[in-house]
C-alpha cells in the first residue's frame, strides 16, 4: 500500500556534526535548515555560542544525545544541567529510550526528535514513539525503500554518513594503550585491508566502530522525493572541513538544484535503501 505522502519537489537538507570544525562549512552553506550538534565534541562550554552562530546563520540548532546512556552520561548532564537550560536549543535528538526518562525529569522542556536507532519500524513502533513523546522521527537505516514507503508518519531519511557497526563499552583505545581519558580516532583494519574508523567517547565511556565506507544516496533524487520525507539528512562523523561542505555542496546541487553531480566520496553504500525484491 501506499503511504499517501505528496512527493517532496524540494526536500530540506539537514546537518548532523560531531566535530566542532567542521561548523563553519555548514554554517556558510545557505541550503542546511538544521544542524545536529554532538553533546560531547560540542562540550558544554560551546553550546550556546554554537547555538548562537547558527541562529545567527538562519538554522535551527539541537544538540545530539548520546549513543548509550548510562552513569557517566547522567553525570555529564547532571554537571551541565545549567549549560543545557541556558544554550538555547531548538530540541534534543534522542537515541535511547533511558534518555526519555531523563529530560522527563531533569532536561529543559524541548521538542524531542527521535533518532533511527529509535526503531520505528512499522506504523505501531511510529504511534507507540509518538506516544512516548517524539515531535519528529528518524527513519530507521534497517528499511529499504519499499518498507520506507509504507510508513504513515513521516520522518528524516538519512542520506550520507558512515553509520556505526558497533557501539561498544569495551574501549579499543584502552585494550590497546591505556585510559587517558582524551576521545581521539582509531582504526581498525580487517584481512581484507578494509579500515573501520573507531571514535572513542571518553565522556560517556563509550566507543563508535565506524562502516569504512558512507552510505550515499546521491544519484536516487527520483526516488527520495517520491518518499516524502520531512527532510534528509547528512551525518558527519570523522570527515574533514573540506570533506564536510563538499558533500554538503553534491547534495544541494543534486537534490535542491537538480545538477548532475559526481559522488564526493570514492567508496560508498547504499546501505539497506537498495536491499531485497523490487
Amino acid at each position: 500500500r501506499g503511504n499517501g505522502r505528496a512527493a517532496a519537489a524540494r526536500p530540506r537538507i539537514f546537518v548532523s556534526l560531531e566535530r566542532p570544525d567542521c561548523l563553519p562549512a555548514v554554517l556558510h552553506n545557505p541550503y542546511v535548515e538544521r544542524i545536529y550538534v554532538d553533546a560531547a565534541e560540542f562540550g558544554p562550554e560551546l553550546w550556546k555560542e554554537t547555538a548562537s552562530s547558527c541562529h545567527d546563520a538562519g538554522k535551527e540548532c539541537l544538540l545530539t544525545m548520546p549513543h548509550i546512556f548510562r552513569t557517566e552520561a547522567e553525570r555529564y548532564f547532571e554537571r551541565s544541567r545549567k549549560a543545557f537550560c541556558e544554550a538555547g536549543f531548538d530540541g534534543v535528538l534522542i537515541r535511547s529510550m533511558e534518555e526519555i526518562g531523563y529530560l522527563k525529569t531533569h532536561g529543559p522542556e524541548l521538542p524531542w526528535v527521535f533518532d533511527y536507532g529509535m526503531y520505528g519500524m512499522n506504523d505501531r513502533a511510529e504511534s507507540f514513539l509518538m506516544k512516548m513523546g517524539a515531535a519528529e522521527l528518524t527513519w530507521p537505516v534497517e528499511l529499504n525503500e519499499r518498507e520506507l514507503s509504507r510508513l504513515s508518519v513521516p520522518g528524516e531519511l538519512i542520506v550520507y554518513g558512515r553509520l556505526p557497526m558497533m557501539v561498544t563499552a569495551q574501549c579499543i583505545h584502552q585494550g590497546t594503550e591505556s585510559c587517558d581519558k582524551k576521545p581521539g580516532l582509531l582504526t581498525l583494519k580487517d584481512r581484507m585491508g578494509k579500515e573501520f574508523p573507531v571514535k572513542n567517547h571518553c565522556a560517556f565511556c563509550y566507543n563508535t566502530i565506524y562502516n569504512a565506507a558512507p552510505v550515499s544516496l546521491l544519484g536516487l533524487e527520483k526516488q527520495i522525493r517520491a518518499l516524502a520525507p520531512t527532510a534528509v539528512r547528512l551525518q558527519f562523523t570523522v570527515e574533514t572541513r573540506k570533506e564536510t561542505a563538499e558533500v554538503i555542496r553534491c547534495f544541494a546541487d543534486s537534490l535542491l538544484l537538480g545538477k548532475q553531480t559526481e559522488q564526493p566520496v570514492g567508496e560508498f553504500t547504499r546501505g539497506h535503501f537498495k536491499r531485497g525484491v523490487e
